[in-house]
Formats: C-alpha cells, sequence, structure tokens
C-alpha cells in the first residue's frame, strides 16, 4: 500500500501533466504565452521587514484577485528587499505589501512612530506593523527593460488614485500613468516613484551615497507618516483636472524636519545639495498656493497632459486601428493567416501525438516512479548507499537521491531515466492509510522510438492523504482524501519526431499543477448480476493549472499560455450514478447472446453550488505582413466565471503595436444576458455597442466622455458620427 500511495499519486499527476502537453496540438487549441518579465524593490515606509507581497494583474481597491490571470506572491527580507518573476508585459500590474504575521515590521525613519499598543517608538527602532495596514504601487505596464519596482507611500498615494479614477473599471495604463505622473509633479521629481525612495534614512551609509533626487522621494515617503495627513483626499479628481490639497505642504515641511530636526540635530544625514534642494522647493511650492480672503491657503489646480489634439482624434485613430485589426483577422488576414498555417502543421503532428508511443513514454516514468519508491522502502532503514533491482529498472542511491534507470532493445527503442530527491515520506497504515510526500523531480527522460520527454527541476507533493477500501466479495468501497496535491515542471521539453515524414513538433517551457481538498469515494455493487450499480462521487476546493513556453513545428513558433483556475469555495460536489444491466438469451447451438446497458445520470450545478472559474489562454508569434514584414501579433482570451449562469469574456488582439479590446457578458445555462459589447483600446477609447446582429447602435467615449456615436443604417453600413461633424464607415 505504501509503495502504491507513493507511486501512483506522484505519477499520476505526472500522466495528467503529460497528456495536458500533448493534447494542444490535438485540439489546436494553441495557447501561447505572452513574454514576461521579472523586477525587484524595496517596501519602505521605512524599511518593511518579512512583509508579504503580492504581485498580480487583476486587481480592485482590496488588493490581488489570487485567481486571475497572473499572481505572484513572496516575501520582504529584513532590508525590506523583494523580487518577483514571470510578469506580464504591458498591462497594469499591482504590487500590493501587507502584514504577514507578528514578525512583520517596520522601521521607524521619523523622529518618533508609535506602535499599534500605542507606545512610542523612537528613531531607527522597528516595529510590528498594524493589522489591516497595506502599501501599494500600481506600475502602469511592465516591459523587458523593467527591473525596479518600489512601494512607498508616493506610490501608495499614486495607486489609490488610480482605483479610484477608474471606478468599477480596471486600471488602464493611461489611469495609471496619469496618476503617477501627478504624484511625481507635486512632489517635484524628476525621476519615476517606482524607482525612488528606496533609501534606508535611518542608515548614515545609505544617505551619504544615495543620489539627491533618491533622498528627496524617501524623506517625502516618510513624512507622510509623520505628517498623520488624510492622504486619500490629497488628490481630488474633478473632471479630468486635479486638485491638490493644501495640506502637502505638511509633508514638506515634516520632510524638512527631517533633515534638520527643530532642535537642530540632524535626524537624517544627507548632502547639503539635497538638503537646499528640498528648502528651495519647499518655499517654490507654497508661493504655487494661493490664499484666500482669511489667509488661508486654496487647492492648486494639475491639468491633464495633452496626448491627442482632442477626443474626437483620439477616437478617429481608435477607429482606424479596429478596421486594421478586423481586417488581419477575417480570411486571407496577416494574423489570420499565420495562425491557419501554424495550425495545418499541428494537423500533421496531432496523428504522431496521439501514437501509442507517447502513451509508453508515460508509464515508462511512471514505471520507474514505482520502482524508486519500492527502493526506498528497501532502503529505508539501510545505513550505506546501495543498488537495487527492482523489475526491469536499475536504481542507485546516493543519499536522498534517487536514479532509476532502464534501457531496452525490444520491439521498441527505449531509454527511461528518472532521478528524484526525497526529502520526506511518512507513511501510516490502519483503518485509513495517511501519507505526507515530498519528492523533488531533478530530471526525466523518457524516450521511446519517435518520441522524447525531458523534464527538468520539479517538485511534486503531497500533503495529507489518507485513504480506504473496504467491502465484501460483492461490494467494494473505496474513498479518499487528500489535503493537496502540487507538482511544478520547470524547463519541460516535450519532443514529438517523426523521421517517416520528417515532422517533428516541440513544447518548451515550464507546467505547474495544483489540487486542494480533494475527496472522492467510489463504490460498486455486484451483489445482483444482472444489474450492477456503481456510484462515484467527488470534490475538491481549489484546482489550477498553468503553462507557459513556446510550441514549435515545421519552422514556426508560438508562444503558449495557459492559465486555468477553478475555485469550488460554494461546496459542488459532483456525483454520477450507473446501472448495468448485464441482458442474457439463448442462441443457436445452446450458446447464450449478452449484451450490456448502461444506464447513467448525474447532478447538474445550481445557482447555490456551482464552479467560479478563471481562464486565461494567449496565443502570440510573428506573422508576415503585406510588405513581407514580421510583425509580432497575440490573440489573447480571458474569462472569468464567478456567477452561475454569467461569464466575462474579454478577447484582445495585439497587432501592428496596437491592443483591441473586445469584451462581453455571455450566458450559461440558456441564460439570455444584455448583449452588449465594449470595444477599447489602452489610450481611453472605448465604444459600446447594444442591439442585435442585424440593428445596433453605440456611443464612443474618450475618458469617460462622448466623443462621438455609431448606427447602423438602412444599407446595412455602420457609421461613426464625431461631435466635429464629420462622420465615416467602420468598414
Amino acid at each position: 500500500m505504501k509503495r502504491k500511495i507513493l507511486a501512483i499519486t506522484i505519477a499520476s499527476v505526472l500522466g495528467l501533466v503529460g497528456c495536458g502537453g500533448g493534447s494542444g496540438g490535438d485540439d489546436k487549441k494553441v495557447i501561447p504565452q505572452p513574454t514576461g518579465t521579472g523586477f525587484s524593490g524595496t517596501v519602505n515606509k521605512g524599511i518593511i521587514s518579512n512583509g508579504k507581497v503580492e504581485a498580480c494583474d487583476t486587481f480592485d481597491a482590496q488588493g490581488c484577485n489570487a485567481q486571475g490571470n497572473y499572481y505572484y506572491e513572496t516575501n520582504t527580507n529584513s532590508s525590506g528587499k523583494y523580487s518577483i518573476s514571470g510578469v506580464p508585459l504591458d498591462k497594469p500590474i499591482l504590487v500590493a505589501v501587507s502584514k504577514k504575521n507578528t514578525s512583520t515590521t517596520m522601521k521607524c525613519d521619523v523622529a518618533a512612530c508609535t506602535d499599534a499598543s500605542g507606545a512610542q517608538v523612537n528613531f531607527g527602532q522597528s516595529f510590528v506593523v498594524k493589522d489591516g495596514w497595506q502599501l501599494k504601487t500600481i506600475l502602469p505596464a511592465a516591459n523587458s527593460a523593467t527591473s525596479i519596482v518600489n512601494v512607498t507611500s508616493l506610490t501608495d498615494i499614486a495607486a489609490k488614485q488610480a482605483l479610484e479614477d477608474a471606478g468599477s473599471s480596471p486600471v488602464t495604463t493611461q489611469i495609471a500613468n496619469r496618476a503617477k505622473e501627478t504624484v511625481e509633479d507635486i512632489f517635484g521629481l524628476t525621476g519615476s516613484i517606482t524607482e525612488l525612495g528606496a533609501v534606508d534614512l535611518t542608515d548614515p551609509a545609505q544617505t551619504q551615497a544615495a543620489a539627491p533626487e533618491d533622498i528627496n522621494a524617501a524623506l517625502y515617503s516618510a513624512a507622510v507618516m509623520s505628517s498623520a495627513i488624510d492622504t486619500d483626499n490629497l488628490l481630488t479628481n474633478k473632471g479630468g483636472i486635479y486638485e491638490v490639497s493644501p495640506s502637502l505642504l505638511t509633508i514638506f515641511e515634516d520632510a524638512s524636519a527631517l533633515v534638520n530636526d527643530n532642535d537642530g540635530t540632524a535626524l537624517v544625514d544627507v548632502p547639503a545639495l539635497s538638503k537646499k534642494e528640498l528648502e528651495d522647493y519647499i518655499y517654490t511650492r507654497t508661493e504655487d498656493f494661493k490664499k484666500d480672503a482669511d489667509g488661508n491657503y486654496l487647492p492648486i489646480e494639475i491639468k491633464p497632459p495633452v496626448t491627442v489634439v482632442d477626443g474626437v482624434q483620439a477616437a478617429k485613430e481608435f477607429i482606424k486601428n479596429v478596421r486594421t485589426t478586423y481586417l488581419s483577422v477575417q480570411d486571407g488576414g496577416d494574423l489570420s493567416k499565420g495562425l491557419t498555417d501554424f495550425g495545418n502543421e499541428l494537423d500533421v503532428i496531432a496523428p504522431l501525438i496521439e501514437e501509442n508511443d507517447v502513451e509508453l513514454a508515460l508509464k515508462n516514468v511512471q514505471t520507474a516512479v514505482e520502482a524508486i519508491a519500492d527502493a526506498y522502502e528497501k532502503h529505508k532503514s539501510a545505513s550505506v548507499d546501495a543498488t537495487y533491482n527492482i523489475g526491469e529498472f536499475t536504481v542507485k542511491v546516493d543519499g536522498k537521491t534517487y536514479s532509476a534507470q532502464r534501457d531496452s532493445n525490444g520491439e521498441n527503442t527505449e531509454s527511461t531515466k528518472v532521478v528524484a530527491v526525497i526529502n520526506n515520506v511518512s507513511i501510516s497504515e490502519g483503518s485509513l492509510t495517511s501519507a505526507e510526500i515530498d519528492l523533488g523531480i531533478t530530471s526525466i527522460n523518457s524516450s521511446v522510438d519517435n518520441v522524447q520527454l525531458t523534464v527538468s527541476n520539479s517538485t511534486a507533493k503531497v500533503i495529507g492523504f489518507t485513504g480506504v477500501e473496504t467491502g465484501s466479495i460483492w461490494a467494494e468501497t473505496s474513498s479518499f482524501v487528500v489535503d493537496s496535491v502540487s507538482l511544478k515542471l520547470q524547463s519541460t521539453e516535450l519532443n514529438f519526431v517523426d523521421t517517416k515524414v520528417d515532422k517533428s513538433a516541440e513544447f518548451t517551457g515550464d507546467i505547474e499543477f495544483g489540487l486542494k481538498g480533494i475527496a472522492a469515494v467510489d463504490s460498486r455493487d455486484n451483489s445482483n448480476y444482472s444489474q450492477v450499480s456503481e456510484n462515484k462521487s467527488g470534490t475538491f476546493k481549489m484546482a489550477s493549472i498553468r503553462f507557459s513556453g513556446n510550441l514549435s513545428t515545421g519552422g514556426d513558433s508560438v508562444g503558449v499560455y495557459l492559465n486555468l483556475v477553478a475555485d469550488n469555495k460554494l461546496g459542488y460536489k459532483y456525483s454520477e450514478d450507473s446501472k448495468i444491466f448485464n441482458v442474457c438469451y439463448p442462441g443457436a447451438g445452446w450458446k447464450w447472446n449478452c449484451y450490456k446497458n448502461v444506464d447513467k445520470t448525474s447532478n447538474p450545478e445550481t445557482k447555490d453550488k456551482y464552479v467560479q472559474t478563471y481562464l486565461t489562454a494567449q496565443v502570440s508569434t510573428d506573422v508576415q505582413n503585406a510588405l513581407n514584414n514580421a510583425i509580432a501579433a497575440s490573440v489573447r482570451l480571458e474569462v472569468n466565471r464567478s456567477q452561475f449562469d454569467v461569464a466575462d469574456a474579454k478577447v484582445t488582439v495585439d497587432y501592428n503595436g496596437v491592443d483591441t479590446i473586445i469584451a462581453a457578458p455571455v450566458g450559461l445555462y440558456d441564460n439570455a444576458v444584455d448583449p452588449a459589447i465594449t470595444v477599447s483600446d489602452t489610450a481611453g477609447v472605448m465604444a459600446t455597442l447594444t442591439g442585435s446582429k442585424e440593428s445596433f447602435s453605440g456611443n464612443i467615449n474618450y475618458n469617460g466622455v462622448k466623443v462621438a456615436s455609431i448606427e447602423q443604417a438602412s444599407n446595412g453600413l455602420v457609421l461613426v458620427r464625431y461631435n466635429d461633424g464629420s462622420f465615416e464607415s467602420i468598414f
């Protein structure tokens, strides 16, 4: 039983992922990967140690949605530093820092701080942050050059403002940029607030070595805390014009006090130039605020930068891009042709992927893992390393490392080697069998004739397995519960080669698979031969699969990315009842003729019990345009099913350097939803269409202001009428 738990649990997960990797070509659902990046940063209000850091591309004012398209979690170190990877490009990214536990501390970088209990904390000392504390940064759009993203009081002000400006809609790159640049403007910073302010003001070596611009950003960030002002009201968006509260002056004054306290003691030892620049800027900015008749400062206004002549011009550019994108996905269009040609290549490869060689290669991996499990049982009480011959495999044990290898020259040309490190296997048997397994896969190499499977640097874990099998000669019942199963395959290579037709396919990338809270029961009653009853039921808490990499064949290559999360927090439980009727009757020559009739019933989802699902799938590739130039292009599908009978779907086509985003609700279970469709770009233009295919109308807004209307004429033409009196047809 022990060997079965270790081997089948781990190897079945491998089998699931292996089959999933092969099915991409079979279904022609080439699921693709946007090129990602990584960055690091410092969390400073002052320095935050052991803070929980979440990065994501799906978020709201409360923070990250962990079931979104991209989500990454890590912690800050004792110096407030963190790093993340796999960040998608060209879209807003939220970095949210919060209290992880009672070891999450903040260093006091002002004259005096107050901890959660109300006790005073002196300059340079650390204290535990309050429950519910959070600090944010919204990076308007990551690119391949993004390397530093800091989180400070200043980035938090900009992030809150961007979220407020977006309202119930997602934060766009334009909205995030506007809020970020406004904060930089009011604080007089010429650099980016996401790259400034990492200086630990309590460390003299850092303050002496830092640039004045970096020092000033850190001083302002610290002063926000000592000023105790309501930064949520520091900026007010009034119809696109920001009003800046005079409370900004309090932050400047407190920052000045940090450089040279009121009693003349320098709290922060900074270059003289930095202090002078700070004082000069405070004076200049004080003059910017005018006074009313009573001598009170009035807010100042910051108008939006002019990015286009006006909203009409932006709308016309938008229609032009929509037209170009539309033509690219029509029959014969650049993008359509590029993806179709690649699909045709996959049609040739698909039969190869379905061959028995693929199944045999995966089966050999499973057998190798079973041999390792058997060797573990034999070796766990041994004091020296050893070699075991188990079946057709030779397993060498070197400390915690187990290498299972087999070569064959029989009917198939085969070779299998699996190297694994077993960190922990704890199995107990009784009325229930339980296990905790921690197994790291160093490498997998399995080949059968024209199929090669290569995996490196992966981990597989089973936490909290319990199982039982009971029954009699006529009845059987088996059940199991697994708290957690996880598998990570990094630098995976799946190669399919057919030397006969000179065709090959290869997937290279990373795969992650996870299940939480799995429970299943399988029962069978054979007491009545003519009517056998079976029942299968099961449930889970969370399931996810993510893979990203490149799929190539025939000289063509596409980036592939898939992220699927199923959240069963509402507790849907699947159940299937089967009745197998064995019907026999006498035939000629005293022979019996028998047949089976199977009647299956299962329970559907309901409004109270259903699985919430989040999906992102993308394919990205280079296509040839009419001038025979390669153009980077991608198609991304995002589906958010958080309601029983409605899913929100969004398709983003990136073509010719422009993102065109089409979003609409989709009715499920025969639910008729409002057919409203939105088409937008990342420059603040959005078209909203309502009606039917035969007759529809809508508006085009720029930053929330209507600049054009859309209508369908009697002759079928779709006309856009702009506010300046001009008009044009979309197609």
